[in-house]
């Protein structure tokens, strides 16, 4: 099969310097409606380089290594009701979700007849923020995972649960390494916590880990996380909120926040998938406001269901 054949004019690309698949599944995968995992086009990309180099733009490491990713992502032209470039990043953090894996998105571009085939070409050059496993490689039923969790993602970016909506989008600009910054990544993840628990009263770091607590405690965890997160949000996001953090490049020090970071991000990451598993009829009091909503989180049912169900921390 040509590598063009299920692209249609308007279709857009998204490029990967890596989006480890181990390729037992076979392609195409069309892993949500509209959206397909496909071999990369590089023939494609090679004939519109022959004179502006436009692979080394999409693809940077192309000529340098000669490494290239050999699946790509796929949205569909006849997606009219959603911004393309959006569900594809969406889909990656559902992707991420469901296993934190090692991605580094290139460039995208769309797919058009002629000799002019590759228009609109888009450099994002992005690296997810935690992957303890750089050899880790998703598997067919993963990439199906992500698109059935898709669905409840829109889902709360389009409907009136703005905390929910905040966390997710706080956790996904994060964990597809929109945010740079560590100290800038760590404040994204605590926001998004915040969203999640509202700690309001007495010490935001003990309430926000006794939730957390209980909310994940079927989840198998290595020490404590209500006493540890209640510990380093005292220690770093409560320092560096208030301007008084010291953050040193001491190598050690170094190796130990990556750790914090990892554990950080795990925490934000079995919470959302232990909410987007809930019933959707249960979470309708993060509509309410003030005594409703905080009896109602003290209340919470530890997280349990179909996408939290198997999962663990990945740690460093």
């Amino acid at each position: 099969m040509n590598e063009t054949d299920n692209l249609v004019p308007g279709d857009r690309v998204l490029l990967f310097e890596n989006l480890p698949y181990d390729y037992e599944g076979g392609l195409p995968l069309q892993v949500f409606p509209g959206l397909t995992l496909a071999t990369t086009p590089i023939a494609l990309l090679e004939k519109a380089s022959a004179e502006d180099h436009l692979v080394c733009f999409l693809l940077p490491s192309y000529n340098l290594r000669h490494k290239v990713n050999h699946c790509c992502l796929v949205s569909s032209v006849n997606l009219r009701d959603q911004n393309r470039d959006d569900l594809l990043f969406t889909y990656l953090a559902a992707l991420r979700l469901i296993a934190p894996g090692y991605i580094a998105v290139s460039g995208g571009f769309q797919f058009a007849h002629g000799d002019n085939s590759v228009v609109n070409p888009t450099l994002y050059h992005t690296t997810t923020a935690w992957h303890p496993r750089s050899e880790y490689f998703y598997s067919a039923t993963e990439f199906y995972s992500a698109g059935r969790l898709l669905p409840f993602i829109v889902d709360w970016l389009n409907g009136p649960l703005t905390r929910l909506k905040y966390a997710y989008v706080l956790f996904s600009q994060v964990t597809n390494g929109f945010a740079m910054s560590y100290q800038m990544s760590m404040l994204g993840l605590y926001g998004a916590l915040e969203a999640i628990f509202a700690p309001h009263v007495g010490s935001y770091a003990k309430l926000l880990g006794k939730r957390v607590q209980s909310f994940l405690q079927d989840v198998p965890t290595d020490i404590p996380i209500g006493r540890w997160l209640a510990s380093h949000y005292e220690k770093e996001r409560h320092a560096l909120s208030h301007g008084h953090w010291q953050f040193s490049p001491d190598p050690d020090h170094r190796q130990e926040r990556n750790a914090d970071f990892g554990r950080l991000h795990e925490i934000v990451r079995l919470c959302l998938l232990g909410l987007l598993s809930a019933e959707k009829t249960s979470l309708q009091f993060y509509g309410q406001r003030k005594k409703t909503l905080q009896s109602a989180l003290d209340a919470l049912l530890p997280a349990r269901g179909t996408f939290i169900e198997g999962q663990r921390m990945w740690l460093a």
